[in-house]
């Protein structure tokens, strides 16, 4: 089923407070995430994201704001699992996550995350880079960062362009801001995993297969290799300047 978003200019209520929405920065397979702003008691707009739940894979429809499920248990395990993601988001904020949480919230028959906002970010399919250097530093940001999941006893198993945010050059900064799909290392290891999610064009062929007892970090390093593929065969296609040396 078609996703449906929220349109510039859709005022959403959330913990009494109105946010503006004014468009969709990214798109993973658990959520929307749009650049929002609110106003203060004083009058002054501060820009925030905010996190939608609405599933790729399950059976929703948006009627207004309004989101509708045709399946109560799908309606369930997947607001539970955007739960579980704030909490994971906020027990990391020091250390794994790079990303600042700030509020959960109900409301249109789903659940909403306000996270830090920085101007200018995009996800990584719609960046425009300048030169092979910049892919490189930023595939090489990337994999920093799910290194830490690694270390930390953690697969993120739905890596791809358009799941993280690239900020604004000069600066060296990206978000993982899809984390519905990170899974212990030991949970996998029990053989209780039975689900595996995955973006097509990415995933690593355990993954395609159902071999859950092959998911490991390497995994993972598979869809970062996947998606700077592509990054350069885009550019190729491009007016990109390739250094020299």
């Amino acid at each position: 089923m078609q996703r449906i978003y929220l349109k510039t200019g859709d005022n959403l209520e959330l913990n009494n407070k109105q946010y503006i929405i004014d468009s969709v920065i990214g798109d993973g397979a658990t959520c929307i995430v749009y650049s929002a702003r609110y106003k203060d008691n004083n009058g002054y707009f501060h820009r925030v994201n905010v996190k939608e739940c609405y599933p790729y894979n399950v059976s929703v429809s948006r009627e207004g704001l309004h989101l509708d499920w045709e399946s109560s248990d799908e309606k369930e395990q997947s607001l539970n699992a955007f739960e579980s993601t704030y909490k994971k988001l906020n027990e990391w904020q020091e250390g794994i996550a790079n990303v600042s949480v700030y509020d959960i919230c109900d409301a249109n028959n789903t659940k909403y995350i306000i996270m830090e906002h920085t101007k200018g970010s995009v996800t990584f399919d719609k960046d425009e880079p300048e030169s092979l250097s910049d892919i490189l530093k930023t595939v090489k940001l990337l994999a920093h960062y799910v290194g830490k999941y690694h270390q930390n006893g953690y697969l993120h198993l739905d890596i791809k362009p358009s799941n993280f945010l690239v900020y604004p050059r000069p600066s060296e900064h990206i978000i993982l801001f899809d984390l519905d799909t990170v899974t212990p290392i030991s949970y996998i290891k029990t053989g209780k995993y039975k689900n595996v999610s995955y973006s097509d064009n990415w995933a690593a062929p355990e993954q395609k297969q159902g071999k859950i007892n092959k998911l490991c970090p390497a995994t993972d390093i598979y869809a970062i290799g996947a998606g700077a593929d592509n990054s350069l065969k885009v550019s190729a296609t491009g007016s990109i300047s390739i250094p020299a040396n």
